[in-house]
């Protein structure tokens, strides 16, 4: 990590269902890197039930096989949950505020990006 930004203390929920265990594992460690506990998910519906029941700094949804099912379960989010930090993650061009390319550069970006103004606040209260 080039910022010197980190999360530590937070978490991170992050559903991700690609078919590729690596890529996968290297969006995960990307964001842990960056602080984050991370609360791994695999199932929409079940992502969707614990993101709202539970309270996460940060929630990571990737497109998987379902791009439709992914933007659904991020709609369904924010819809009782409108201030939750929220990321879809996926290789096709997404026309939603919530969207990021699913390569590492972008994910850590975005990231910190959420967070900014948060940190800000932060400092200047210190």
């Amino acid at each position: 990590m080039t910022s010197g930004t980190t999360f530590s203390g937070k978490t991170a929920f992050v559903q991700d269902n690609h078919r590729d265990r690596a890529q996968r594992t290297a969006r995960m460690k990307s964001i842990k890197d960056m602080g984050f506990t991370i609360v791994p998910a695999r199932d929409f519906d079940l992502s969707l039930e614990r993101c709202l029941r539970k309270s996460f700094d940060l929630v990571v949804i990737h497109e998987g096989q379902s791009l439709a099912k992914a933007m659904e379960v991020c709609e369904q989010i924010l819809a009782q949950k409108p201030e939750q930090k929220l990321m879809l993650l996926s290789p096709a061009k997404v026309d939603k505020p919530y969207a990021c390319a699913d390569d590492l550069n972008a994910i850590q970006t975005r990231v910190r990006e959420l967070f900014a103004q948060e940190n800000r606040e932060e400092l200047v209260a210190a």
